[in-house]
C-alpha cells in the first residue's frame, strides 16, 4: 500500500512539473483572416485582399486576442 501512495505522489508532482513547462512556453496563435472575395490564381494560389485587420487568438490556459493591421502580420 505504501508503495501505491508514494507512486501518486510522485506523478503528482510530474503533472505539476509538466504544467509549469506549459505555462512557461510561448503560446501558440491562431489567426483569421476574412475578406468579402478570394481569388484563385494558377489552380492554387489563393489570394485575399487586406480589406479587414486579422483577427489572432491563443487557446489555453490564458486565452489572448488582439487585431493586427496587414503590417503586423505581414512581419510575422
Amino acid at each position: 500500500m505504501k508503495s501505491v501512495i508514494q507512486g501518486g505522489a510522485i506523478v503528482a508532482v510530474l503533472f505539476s512539473a509538466m504544467g509549469l513547462a506549459a505555462a512557461e512556453s510561448e503560446p501558440e496563435w491562431l489567426f483569421a483572416h476574412t475578406a468579402d472575395v478570394a481569388e484563385i490564381r494558377d489552380g492554387s494560389l489563393l489570394a485575399l485582399p487586406m480589406e479587414r485587420d486579422v483577427f489572432a487568438s491563443t487557446d489555453q490556459p490564458d486565452r489572448e486576442h488582439r487585431y493586427l493591421n496587414a503590417h503586423e502580420f505581414v512581419a510575422l
